[in-house]
């Protein structure tokens, strides 16, 4: 009961925008996004191509021995399990995730700014983030020369 008066700032902060928006729910301009990943790529060296035979958003990349398939994932790794299915037997995942590779998947960060840039695009305002970057490579890259840091997910307009 103490805390009630935090109620009222709370549902118009949070449904206002979502009233004033109606049912259009923005996404991620993943065009955008598979185009700075593929830029990347290319600076540094790689040949890079859209693959949609696997998946529509798949990166294959090759430079000399290397050979590596890139994704951007949007929110909390839903698609690694399909993502290293897909690919060959001999192959190597890796996650990047700020510019530096992860370990382990970050859960909370990336779903939480995920939901924060589709709240604020129904006010018309780009937050850009970081996305998780799933590359999976053949064991023959330089992945030390790839910086993913400048890499991010605009809302689409």
């Amino acid at each position: 009961m103490r805390f009630s008066f935090l109620l009222i700032p709370l549902l118009l902060v949070f449904l206002a925008p979502r009233v004033w928006a109606g049912n259009d729910t923005p996404a991620g301009d993943e065009p955008r996004l598979l185009a700075d990943i593929s830029s990347l790529l290319e600076g540094a060296g790689y040949s890079a191509r859209f693959d949609d035979r696997i998946t529509a958003d798949n990166i294959q990349a090759e430079k000399h021995a290397c050979r590596m398939s890139v994704i951007g994932e949007y929110t909390n790794g839903e698609r690694i399990s399909v993502f290293e299915r897909i690919q060959p037997d001999d192959y190597t995942l890796h996650m990047f995730y700020r510019g530096e590779r992860m370990e382990s998947l970050p859960r909370l960060r990336p779903a939480v700014e995920f939901y924060l840039q589709r709240h604020l695009a129904r006010l018309d305002i780009d937050y850009p983030y970081q996305p998780l970057i799933l590359l999976a490579e053949n064991g023959e890259c330089a992945l030390e020369e790839l910086d993913f840091s400048g890499i991010a997910v605009h809302a689409d307009k």
